[in-house]
C-alpha cells in the first residue's frame, strides 16, 4: 500500500493517527522486549530474531526482516516525500531520518543500529558535518523515550 500511494502515509484517521504512528505503537513494546533480551544475552543481533505477538489473534512468532523492511520503508517515505530508491542503501540516512521522525520508537532506531553497520556510523556524518549523536541531540525525542535511561550502556 506504502508502495503503490506514498501519500498515504500522511493522511491521519478519524481518530487523528496517522498509518506510522499506529504501526509503531503496534510493534514497539515487543520489539522492545526481543532487543531487551537480545542485550542481555550477548548474541550478534541478527534478522533471523523473531519477535512473540501478544496479539491473541495472530499467535505465533514472526522473523523481524519484515518489520525493518517496513520501517525503512515508512522513514524513506517520511523523509523523500515519495520513494527514493538509494535510501535503503544508505544505512545512515535511514538512521537518520529514524532520528528525526519523533512518532519512530527508540526500539526502532536500535533495531536498525544494530542490524547495519552500527560500528560505522557513529564516524559517519551528513552534509553539515554532523555525526549520528549531534543529530540526537538536536532532535525531539521519540514519543517512548521516558521508557529508557540514559545510563543505559551498550
Amino acid at each position: 500500500v506504502i508502495i503503490a500511494c506514498p501519500e498515504a502515509i500522511r493522511r491521519e484517521s478519524t481518530r487523528g493517527n496517522v498509518p506510522p504512528l499506529v504501526f509503531f505503537r503496534y510493534w514497539n513494546c515487543g520489539l522492545r522486549k526481543v532487543l531487551l533480551a537480545h542485550h542481555q544475552s550477548k548474541r550478534r543481533f541478527m534478522d533471523s530474531i523473531s519477535i512473540a505477538l501478544d496479539d491473541p489473534y495472530v499467535n505465533d512468532e514472526r522473523r523481524l526482516g519484515w518489520i525493518k523492511e517496513v520501517t525503512k520503508l515508512i522513514l524513506n517515505v517520511n523523509m523523500n516525500g515519495t520513494i527514493d530508491d538509494t535510501f535503503e542503501h544508505n544505512h545512515f540516512l535511514v538512521l537518520r531520518a529514524a532520528l528525526e521522525m519523533k512518532l519512530c520508537s527508540y526500539s526502532f532506531f536500535r533495531m536498525l543500529f544494530e542490524s547495519g553497520s552500527g560500528d560505522n556510523m557513529a564516524w559517519e556524518c551528513d552534509e553539515g558535518g554532523n555525526f549520528l549523536l549531534h543529530i540526537a541531540a538536536r532532535c525531539e525525542s521519540c514519543y517512548d523515550g521516558e521508557y529508557y535511561q540514559c545510563t543505559e550502556r551498550n
